[in-house]
């Protein structure tokens, strides 16, 4: 299994249901119960926010590279957001303690794209399990184990043909 199967398949299973935390309609982890997480899994890992891009309109956007290590293995995935209010709308001239705030939870989003608490950006509070077996294609674990194989090895044509 490829280092990025492992990081998903670790991070994804982990139910944050209970630590979810609400304000106004938004839904969102802690970003220092998040990080917790990531470095119990792989404390070897680190994150470097990049500069703010400052639009013509005043508005301004985040973003961050979290880069998860064990041992030798590597992985980085690069997250951006706006500065945004309590409704989702983009603040224009934000403030330093906006542009701080919108950093961490950029970096809580950044971590979901490792799997952890992934679903609560589908815009669900809570994963249903009944809704999630409804969904899945019936693949067999032969389909599965063969998927996971093309990932390892990087076998963009064999993802192909599979896929098709």
């Amino acid at each position: 299994m490829s280092f990025a199967a492992s990081v998903w398949r670790a991070l994804s299973a982990i139910d944050c249901s209970a630590k979810i935390e609400k304000k106004q309609s938004m839904s969102y982890l802690s970003w220092a119960w998040a990080w917790g997480i990531l470095m119990d899994f792989y404390p070897e890992s680190d994150y470097q926010f990049h500069d703010d891009k400052v639009f013509d309109d005043g508005t301004v956007e985040v973003g961050v590279t979290i880069t998860v290590r064990e041992g030798e293995s590597a992985l980085a995935r690069y997250m951006w957001l706006p500065v945004m209010d309590h409704r989702n709308a983009s603040i224009v001239n934000p403030t330093s303690r906006q542009r701080s705030d919108a950093r961490m939870r950029c970096l809580v989003k950044c971590i979901a794209m490792f799997g952890l608490g992934h679903f609560i950006y589908a815009g669900e509070d809570l994963p249903d399990a009944d809704k999630d077996k409804a969904e899945k294609p019936g693949y067999t674990q032969e389909q599965r184990n063969l998927f996971l194989s093309m990932l390892s090895n990087d076998d963009a044509l064999g993802f192909i043909a599979f896929m098709s």
